[in-house]
């Protein structure tokens, strides 16, 4: 029988263990340099760090979620934010948002894992890409 991996968000460290309490397999974040939303508990880099090591010493899974618009000047600095998610021990990066074959290839060269890791992609695309 297939197991589903319950993946609960965590706004800020308070939710994060509320969620993993309660049972989620994993949990999502988003960083404050790249979260969509600006307003709310994003993570600075140092608490993702912790997070991380928190979510993983419980024995569950850390996503990271990098879903702003980017402008053109926010990409220059995305590859190095990428390789930081990696470089903390993140389990995963969500990257919704590309918009060209070198954002792509950008994005899946700074995520790169040790073979022991998974890379993959999906075909996601945000309704607002869209026009009538």
């Amino acid at each position: 029988m297939k197991h589903f991996e319950l993946l609960a968000p965590a706004g800020n460290m308070e939710k994060l263990q509320m969620a993993l309490l309660y049972g989620a397999d994993a949990v999502y974040m988003g960083g404050k340099s790249f979260g969509l939303r600006a307003f709310s508990d994003n993570f600075t880099d140092e608490e993702l760090r912790e997070a991380v090591a928190f979510t993983h010493s419980q024995g569950k899974k850390a996503y990271i979620t990098v879903n702003i618009f980017p402008h053109n000047e926010d990409l220059p600095a995305l590859p190095d934010y990428i390789r930081y998610i990696r470089d903390i021990g993140a389990d995963a990066v969500q990257i919704p948002q590309v918009s060209s074959r070198e954002e792509a290839e950008a994005a899946v060269w700074a995520a790169k894992f040790s073979p022991e890791g998974g890379r993959g992609a999906n075909r996601y695309v945000r309704a607002a890409r869209y026009s009538a």
